[in-house]
């Protein structure tokens, strides 16, 4: 059933992305392959969405697929990137995370800040 899904967010238009990528996050670790895949989708509503679910998840084998999301052209996705790592409280996302605290935006070192506060406690 997840790569049901996963073959129609690669072959859908626009408009049906959010939804099909939505259904797969929602299938949690069963789709677990699928949402790391989709991660350099080119939709950054898809990118979110997957790094949402995998920050839900927990599974600290995808902090290296995360990290390059902390330098995402959206800042949306650079917030739930931020915000995923700290769920899964990735030790080795600190340094990173230190940086998006001194230059990114205000809305994105805010959820910097607190992964690190979460990461650290």
């Amino acid at each position: 059933m997840p790569e049901t899904h996963y073959m129609k967010l690669l072959s859908s238009k626009n408009e049906e992305r959010c939804e099909i990528a939505l259904k797969l996050a929602s299938m949690g670790k069963p789709a677990y392959q699928y949402m790391v895949q989709s991660l350099v989708h080119d939709n950054e509503w898809v990118r979110m969405f997957m790094a949402e679910a995998l920050g839900t998840i927990g599974d600290a084998n995808v902090v290296p697929h995360l990290l390059p999301l902390l330098k995402d052209e959206d800042q949306m996705v650079r917030f739930i990137v931020a915000e995923a790592l700290g769920n899964i409280r990735a030790k080795e996302a600190v340094c990173h995370l230190e940086q998006i605290c001194e230059f990114d935006n205000c809305f994105v070192r805010i959820a910097a800040e607190e992964a690190l506060e979460k990461i650290q406690s």
